[in-house]
């Protein structure tokens, strides 16, 4: 049971169309394929070798009017998809749905996982479940490989500051994931009040934060992101790119921002 890689990253939003426009234009993004169901329409986006699916519909709604626009799916390529359904049920997450398929379970804070098998023989890089209907004048998505990973650089999460061992043992209960040492005690690493974790595999590693006992409740900060999410959620989205600095995306609970040059 080892957890590969990030296949896709879900955003809910208000405004597709127009989510997509402004990080195409303020951090690069090409847009690759559309998808229109019933209870949901979709964009899939390319930076790098990153996907990002931006979605909007009655199936966002609920997510939508507590949390506000943000990151809803984290979805994960398991060797074993079985045996990492049950180790996360086991560790308290809750089979929310199945798309494609492929089961979609719930942890904390509104954020998911869909868990995805290793690619085999045939492979069109766009995540199942749903109908796609590409543009010729669009470039092909990345098909995962051996050489061609779709994670972020860095995934951060924000956290209640006296749940951050109850959220770090999930991931290492659900999905095997490893407190990350060197990460949390290199230079320019998290801060105080942060655990980082990482897969068995190496290749996917997440960032949990807190904020400190009675850390006032600062823009921009975790406590300030608590208060605007409703509770746990991503908070930033780092992906790596050709050039000096990746580029980062932050979430501020109800709204977002962009970054270009943030160190890695």
């Amino acid at each position: 049971m080892v957890v590969r890689d990030v296949a896709y990253i879900d955003v809910y939003a208000k405004d597709k169309l127009s989510t997509v426009d402004r990080l195409a234009a303020t951090l690069g993004f090409t847009r690759l394929v559309d998808s229109v169901g019933v209870d949901r329409s979709s964009v899939l986006l390319r930076l790098g070798t990153a996907h990002l699916l931006i979605t909007s519909g009655p199936a966002c709604w609920k997510y939508l009017d507590r949390h506000g626009d943000g990151v809803a799916d984290i979805a994960l390529v398991c060797d074993d998809v079985a045996a990492t359904l049950d180790s996360a049920l086991a560790a308290g997450a809750v089979l929310a749905d199945v798309m494609g398929g492929n089961p979609v379970i719930s942890g904390f804070g509104g954020i998911r996982h869909t868990l995805l098998p290793l690619p085999r023989g045939s492979r069109t890089g766009l995540p199942s479940g749903r109908r796609w209907a590409t543009d010729p004048a669009s470039p092909p998505p990345t098909v995962r490989g051996r050489r061609e990973r779709h994670r972020p650089q860095r995934v951060e999460i924000v956290v209640e500051g006296d749940r951050l061992t109850e959220h770090e043992g999930f991931y290492r209960d659900a999905f095997a994931f490893s407190p990350d040492g060197a990460a949390r005690s290199g230079p320019g690493g998290p801060p105080v009040g942060s655990r980082v974790v990482r897969s068995a595999s190496g290749d996917v590693t997440f960032s949990l934060v807190a904020p400190g006992p009675g850390e006032d409740p600062r823009p921009g900060g975790p406590a300030a992101f608590l208060a605007a999410h409703g509770g746990p959620g991503v908070r930033q989205l780092t992906f790596p790119v050709a050039g000096p600095a990746p580029v980062t995306h932050v979430f501020h609970g109800r709204a977002m921002a962009h970054q270009s040059a943030v160190a890695p």
